[in-house]
């Protein structure tokens, strides 16, 4: 059932649009229908609901993946503020046993938004750290309030591999290389002074 939610024991109540039953009884709904009924409930009727974990949790070793999440650091479940992206967890927090973010592999853990048109690329980095792709630029810049916003908003984003990430990049550069120089420049003038006025 790819591109499909299901819900498991939940009922008719919840008055999910557009939905069906598996040959097992459970409600069955397009992913796009899911978010956009997740965020309804969020913003209307204030009822938590967590699409995925931050990418900091899903590229970390101790994470724990479940219906809970959890993790060695918070077996009973990891605090909002982590979940949130509010706090990155790569120095000592309160109640976490001692134990902080630790890379799950050695390479950077690539994302993308899910959200079309504008797709972006980011990586946690072995130190945790959030690196954006920046195409006007052709490089990498530090961002670890992208993913704050990015989980403030209910931007759905996807776990990449390297390959995808370098075909992302590739596509990009062939994109930035066709603008004319004069235009480029204009342009990588005024994303570096709107980041200027950011910082």
């Amino acid at each position: 059932m790819d591109g499909w939610f299901v819900y498991e024991g939940l009922s008719e109540d919840l008055r999910l649009p557009y939905h069906s039953h598996d040959s097992e009884g459970r409600i069955v709904t397009d992913a796009n229908i899911f978010l956009w009924h997740a965020h309804h409930r969020i913003h209307n009727e204030g009822t938590p609901v967590m699409l995925h974990p931050p990418p900091l949790c899903q590229a970390c070793r101790h994470y724990h993946s479940g219906t809970t999440p959890s993790c060695a650091a918070y077996p009973d479940g990891i605090p909002g503020d982590i979940l949130s992206g509010n706090i990155r967890h790569v120095i000592p927090c309160s109640g976490d046993r001692g134990i902080q973010f630790g890379k799950l592999v050695t390479y950077p853990a690539y994302f993308m938004t899910a959200d079309r048109p504008v797709e972006c690329l980011f990586r946690v980095t072995c130190d945790g750290t959030y690196e954006r792709y920046v195409p006007i630029l052709d490089e990498w810049e530090v961002d670890n309030e992208f993913v704050s916003v990015l989980l403030e908003t209910e931007t759905d984003f996807r776990l990449v591999d390297e390959f995808d990430a370098n075909t992302f990049i590739e596509s990009a550069q062939l994109r930035k290389a066709a603008i004319n120089p004069c235009s480029l420049q204009f342009r990588q003038m005024m994303y570096l002074h709107s980041r200027k006025r950011d910082i």
